[in-house]
């Protein structure tokens, strides 16, 4: 998302015409913007990791 977001600034659009193209609001649009790229990866590396807890139930559900 950052990635795109930088993209389409770039190409002179706005934040709020970013934010129409991503389908997110102007406020993330603007989050976005103010993240360095260090930021960006510090945070997206950040997250935890875990399982979906119908994880378990994958093949079931799918009938395999």
């Amino acid at each position: 998302m950052w990635y795109k977001v930088r993209e389409l600034q770039s190409k002179g659009l706005n934040k709020t015409q970013i934010g129409k193209h991503l389908g997110v609001d102007r406020s993330t649009v603007r989050r976005y913007l103010q993240m360095s790229r260090e930021d960006f990866v510090r945070r997206r590396n950040s997250h935890r990791k875990y399982t979906l807890k119908l994880a378990g139930y994958e093949e079931y559900v799918r009938g395999t």
